[in-house]
């Protein structure tokens, strides 16, 4: 990755997107489809 670049995730649970959470990441919104489980989009920006 060159610098400046953002990197993006989808967290499948609640579990892990806390962990991505204390890694940098922030919460950019909620997927679901009818009663599937939610995926949970996540950004994290360059530190450089």
């Amino acid at each position: 990755m060159k610098g400046g670049d953002r990197t993006y995730l989808e967290a499948s649970n609640e579990q892990n997107k806390a962990l991505y959470e204390r890694h940098g990441f922030v919460e950019i919104g909620r997927v679901q489809f009818e009663d599937s489980p939610p995926a949970f989009p996540m950004i994290r920006e360059s530190s450089s």
